[in-house]
């Protein structure tokens, strides 16, 4: 499973415009199950923190009155240089972490995840 893992890291790695770094992390416990990154970069720690928000942002929604579907597919996080984008897998035990740089477009990279995402589920056992 550790080399599947690697592998999609890989995918979203190489095919997304504009990445800085891929994490998958454990839903679980916060630790990185795979991570790729450009030379000398080192996001680990940051991608390990992305569980607590997602699981606040499934909070915050599930404590919404008005929203009718309240599921929380992707989040993303707008910095200074940076995006963040974070989406669970559909096992639910898995985060993909993925930081942009400010030359990405990111509806296309949430697209290109989600493309990425689905196919790789539906060949595998995530």
């Amino acid at each position: 499973m550790e080399q599947f893992l690697n592998e999609y890291a890989a995918l979203l790695f190489n095919n997304v415009p504009g990445v800085i770094s891929v994490s998958l992390v454990s839903t679980l416990d916060g630790s990185i199950v795979a991570y790729k990154a450009r030379p000398g970069v080192d996001n680990r720690l940051a991608s390990s923190y992305q569980v607590e928000i997602f699981r606040n942002a499934i909070l915050s929604f599930e404590n919404t009155e008005g929203l009718t579907n309240k599921t929380v597919d992707d989040v993303c996080l707008a910095y200074q240089g940076q995006t963040h984008l974070i989406g669970l897998l559909q096992s639910k035990k898995v985060l993909d972490h993925v930081i942009l740089d400010d030359t990405a477009i990111v509806g296309l990279a949430k697209l290109l995840i989600r493309k990425i995402r689905t196919e790789t589920e539906n060949k595998s056992f995530l």
